[in-house]
């Protein structure tokens, strides 16, 4: 055997490791879910910095990998059948390419991308690194290749007359319910169905979940009896568990109650079960996700709740698939509902609104307000809240432009009901605390 010969020998394993490599990140990082994006940020920063740069590309990123892999596949193959020639023989090659073939198939295609899609994030955090400086170090070539080949050939080999495809707007297809309303093709009740989930596209987590101030939540040495006595007292079946207080680093999980009564019925209703073991994994959703990106989430990972995260991904609130229900198909009614629940006009441009208002309903019903977006805050309480800057106070007056906001009824720290005015004139934001 030549030195040649162990040479080529020596280098088919890196090869088929290098190819199992590129399978291996191209399913992981076209497969991420916008959970795994949550994870990757929060646990592997530089990893996740790298996954995103590149998935905002996502033609390139692909020209990038396949080149790659069809470099290292084609080398492969080349050093497989010169050293098969020069250690077997005609017969002995043919033997060693079938062998090295399958070897391909299973070594860098099956495995790699049956591993990768399955731990998604821990292959991108391995691989995405690696797999950016390729994707830097071939730019030139992959925008060539992108500009000059696969575009020209991609209207090339377009059907006649299909044309650039033009993205649907929301206002388009709401604009195509009500035509079809309109010419009696659905009927009021399917047009109506049509249009909450339309609103679904435009409506954001932040917009529906429970804010954190008003989260019920489980410690770790809590158990079972305490999540029945506060599912009786709030009516709620699910809730976070954590360590000491509502914090990211100190979440345990999800529980529900619904899948903790079978086991208390087999042990009985009075056994005291530990609720670390009972919790679900905790699944984390930005507040500026849209809702059916969240819909997605809850049918991806068959979970039903999920902690949401703001910007800096710190515990914005809680939001569970009731709240998408409530939304999408109204359970309550305004003609039901009570008067602390909606909006009364009280007097000539004067107003009571419960302080749980989401800003997205605040604009149902006033002109939107500068800063309610800017501020960062989904709830008029929360409005309030953040100009004062402490604990609010009956009484206590915020004025933002020519609105002025005035705490009228308090529930030992929260906000219940917050009265709204127009002034006369506008005046620069300020804020006024109860007379004492």
């Amino acid at each position: 055997m030549s030195t040649l010969s162990i040479i080529m020998l020596a280098l088919l394993p890196l090869l088929l490791l290098f190819s199992a490599a590129c399978s291996a990140g191209e399913t992981a990082l076209f497969s991420l879910t916008q959970a795994d994006r949550i994870r990757l940020r929060k646990n592997y920063e530089t990893a996740s910095n790298a996954a995103e740069s590149m998935l905002s590309q996502p033609r390139s990123l692909l020209i990038a990998i396949l080149l790659a892999n069809v470099t290292v596949n084609t080398a492969f193959f080349t050093l497989a059948g010169l050293a098969g020639k020069e250690l077997f023989g005609t017969i002995g090659a043919a033997a060693f390419s079938i062998g090295s073939v399958l070897a391909m198939i299973l070594g860098a295609e099956v495995l790699p991308k049956a591993i990768a899609s399955v731990h998604r994030v821990t292959v991108c955090r391995v691989l995405a690194v690696p797999v950016f400086a390729w994707f830097t170090l071939i730019s030139p070539l992959r925008i060539v290749l992108d500009r000059l080949v696969i575009a020209p050939l991609s209207r090339l080999f377009r059907p006649a007359g299909a044309g650039e495809a033009e993205p649907l707007t929301a206002d388009d297809l709401s604009n195509l319910v009500s035509l079809n309303a309109q010419q009696g093709v659905l009927h009021e009740g399917e047009e109506q169905l049509l249009a909450d989930v339309l609103q679904l596209s435009t409506l954001r987590v932040r917009d529906i979940m429970i804010p954190r101030v008003d989260v019920k939540w489980l410690d770790a040495i809590n158990t079972s009896q305490e999540l029945l006595q506060i599912s009786r007292e709030t009516g709620y079946t699910r809730f976070p568990v954590c360590r000491g207080r509502l914090d990211e680093r100190q979440l345990v999980g999800i529980v529900n109650v619904q899948r903790v009564l079978p086991r208390l019925a087999k042990q009985g209703i009075a056994a005291r079960l530990p609720l670390p073991g009972l919790v679900d994994n905790v699944q984390f959703v930005p507040a500026r996700a849209r809702v059916d990106q969240l819909i997605e989430l809850f049918r991806a990972n068959h979970c039903d709740a999920a902690i949401v995260v703001n910007e800096t991904g710190e515990i914005a609130g809680f939001v569970q698939v009731d709240n998408v229900v409530n939304e999408l198909v109204k359970f309550a009614a305004s003609s039901d509902e009570t008067p602390r629940q909606q909006v009364r006009m009280v007097g000539l441009g004067e107003w009571e609104v419960p302080g749980r208002l989401s800003v997205h309903h605040w604009e149902e019903f006033f002109e939107p307000m500068e800063g309610t977006r800017r501020e960062g805050v989904s709830t008029v309480a929360g409005l309030v809240l953040m100009r004062l800057g402490r604990v609010p106070r009956v009484g206590d007056m915020v004025i933002i432009g020519n609105v002025q906001l005035r705490v009228d009824v308090m529930s030992g720290r929260n906000i219940e009901l917050v009265r709204v005015s127009i002034r006369d004139i506008a005046t620069p934001a300020t804020q006024k605390g109860a007379a004492s």
